[in-house]
């Protein structure tokens, strides 16, 4: 229902702007099928910063209402720049300054970003050139390149006859009702001022995520502008019948491999379904679920991620409130680490619970329609402590050496934590891609206490990398982590 809000919102849009009805309606009908942005459709966790935040903005662009404006900006943080073009084309285009009062409110979520929420998305880092070279030839790629027909492809895998079916009806609806528009439209070559604007919200859309982190769902908001551009193109070659007809059968295959996209993610949330049913006797008397080893992705649907292992049990158990679910856990002193956030969202990234009341599950193999697992197998953690000095100090914290050698992690600090808390870290490595990822959960370093620490730890299948970065926290039941400091290193081989 969104996704067809959106499509009606961006047709309407384009008649807005004098485009042509056969043209606007083509558009509107490839944007519906593009399968760049596939993830947004069928993803239904992420659907607020995806589809909803996409129709504000558009409708915004329609209508220019300030609720439009607000509701757009504080679901999605990344529509701030498309949001202040649109109102700086509409000042201009108006002579009405007045639009120029929307930079209040972007100030505004800017402040309470840096301030309330720093690290939960786009950011303006040391390497935000560097990110700059590599997002924006892959984002060209994934719109009409090699990664394009690579993300296409194996979607036809999984089409079957009904859905060439479906797809062929679609295609045959569009076509046909695109030559009927057609009757009535004659070329124009007045209608070029309106491709600057779509070149412009394109680049404003793709402008945060360029200086952050492109995934899959980051080209919903700007496959707007393309296919704005798309319009503006159509409506210049004017009544030209087979053009439409082109277009008809790219509609044909790209509905088929949407189709084929969707049986992923149904395949998907089946796998899923069962698996959690097949938990449940498990999780009687529990407080927290960790599922350990289970694949994060089933063609290019996601399998089981934080929100799936978080909200499950609750959905099981909706009399009990204390159950927890993850996807990664790491042992901790008289309890366990959970990550529940996705690693690159900063320190929130896990949480520690002092229980023995839960319930590890990992993953052995995918036997058919189910996901095979072993109940509380022996613990495998990703790290062996190989030496622990502790004496007293009353200082505050403070990171004297850290080295890293191979797998071998050697750090001599000062820490002071506070009673009923654990001194832990973690460890990121530094990719091709130039931001650092979690290796996985946190390391518990220390006790409660002011003393300094001299420890050496071997990480288990740490990956190679040139540099990393440790972070120190300091950890406890019903608050969030709080950081303590960090140190970057350089591995040595």
């Amino acid at each position: 229902a969104l996704d067809g809000a959106v499509v009606v919102a961006f047709f309407l849009l384009l008649r807005r702007f004098a485009i042509p009805a056969a043209a606007a309606f083509l558009a509107a009908a490839l944007f519906s099928f593009w399968p760049t942005h596939g993830e947004t459709h069928f993803w239904l966790y992420a659907a607020p910063q995806n589809v909803l935040s996409t129709l504000f903005v558009v409708l915004f662009a329609l209508a220019g209402h300030p609720l439009f404006f607000l509701a757009a900006l504080f679901t999605y943080d990344q529509t701030v720049f498309v949001l202040l073009a649109i109102a700086g084309l509409r000042a201009f285009h108006h002579r009405r300054p007045v639009y120029l009062l929307y930079l209040l409110p972007a100030a505004l979520f800017a402040w309470l970003k840096i301030a309330r929420a720093p690290g939960r998305g786009p950011e303006l880092r040391s390497n935000a050139l560097h990110m700059l070279a590599v997002n924006i030839p892959d984002t060209l790629s994934k719109t009409v390149g090699r990664l394009w027909f690579r993300q296409l492809v194996p979607l036809f895998d999984n089409v079957t006859l009904a859905d060439w079916v479906l797809a062929a009806a679609a295609a045959l609806a569009v076509t046909v009702l695109a030559f009927r528009l057609l009757r009535a439209t004659q070329p124009s070559s007045r209608l070029s001022p309106v491709l600057p604007p779509a070149v412009l919200f394109w680049t404003a859309s793709y402008l945060p995520i360029w200086l952050w982190h492109v995934s899959s769902r980051h080209h919903y908001l700007p496959s707007i502008g393309l296919f704005a551009g798309g319009a503006v193109v159509l409506a210049m070659l004017g009544p030209r019948r087979p053009v439409a007809a082109l277009l008809g059968i790219a509609v044909f295959l790209l509905a088929a491999a949407s189709r084929g996209e969707s049986r992923y993610w149904e395949e998907s949330f089946t796998l899923k379904q069962r698996l959690f049913a097949d938990l449940r006797p498990h999780l009687a008397g529990k407080q927290v679920l960790a599922l350990e080893g289970f694949p994060s992705h089933l063609g290019p649907a996601y399998l089981v991620s934080p929100p799936d292992a978080a909200y499950a049990p609750r959905l099981l158990f909706p009399d009990t409130t204390v159950i927890a679910g993850d996807v990664s856990h790491s042992p901790a002193p008289a309890g366990i680490f959970l990550q529940t956030q996705i690693p690159l969202y900063g320190p929130e990234a896990f949480r520690y619970h002092p229980t023995d009341r839960y319930l590890v599950a990992r993953f052995t193999s995918r036997q058919g329609g189910r996901l095979g697992f072993e109940i509380d197998p022996a613990p495998a953690p990703p790290y062996e402590v190989l030496d622990t000095r502790r004496t007293p100090a009353d200082a505050a914290f403070r990171v004297h050496q850290a080295t890293l050698r191979g797998d071998l992690l050697t750090l001599d600090l000062d820490a002071r934590v506070r009673s009923g808390r654990y001194l832990a870290a973690t460890v990121s490595f530094l990719p091709a891609g130039g931001v650092f990822h979690r290796w996985s959960g946190p390391l518990a370093l220390g006790p409660a206490g002011a003393y300094r620490l001299t420890q050496t730890l071997r990480l288990r299948s740490f990956p190679a990398t040139p540099r990393a970065l440790i972070q120190f926290y300091e950890t406890g039941p019903n608050d969030p982590p709080a950081r303590l400091g960090g140190v970057e290193v350089t591995v040595d081989p």
